[in-house]
């Protein structure tokens, strides 16, 4: 299967497209990010996939079996994965998460990418 592997401030994704895919599905995410057995990432995005409330959207799995919901961090990878595959230019664009809508662009011929993540709240809810 094809993927495509980033890195930045320690951390490293692997982006899977399903154009690449064909009919081949991904193995579980556990194998994929295996250190030793797997090509290693601390996690992994399978998209872009079509999105109802965004313009895009990605399954993104972690090596530990949990989703995350909406972080800059990992964010900003698929940022730049859109942008090598020409499927964004200058102008923002939305990526529909678990932790919601995050309104996105990507700029100076894609070395910065910009996210807004919302409001912090320190608030549990418990």
């Amino acid at each position: 299967m094809k993927f495509y592997k980033y890195h930045a401030l320690g951390n490293d994704y692997i982006v899977m497209d399903p154009a690449d895919a064909g009919n081949e599905r991904p193995s579980p995410v556990q194998l994929i990010c295996h250190r030793h057995f797997g090509v290693g990432p601390m996690a992994s995005f399978w998209g872009p996939l079509k999105s109802a409330g965004g313009d895009f959207r990605s399954a993104h799995l972690q090596s530990g079996r949990k989703r995350s919901g909406k972080k800059r961090e990992w964010t900003s990878y698929l940022l730049r994965f859109l942008w090598d595959r020409g499927l964004v230019h200058g102008e923002p664009f939305t990526i529909m998460t678990l932790g919601g809508r995050v309104q996105s662009s990507v700029h100076g011929s894609g070395r910065i990418v910009t996210v807004e993540m919302g409001q912090v709240s320190f608030r549990s809810g418990r």
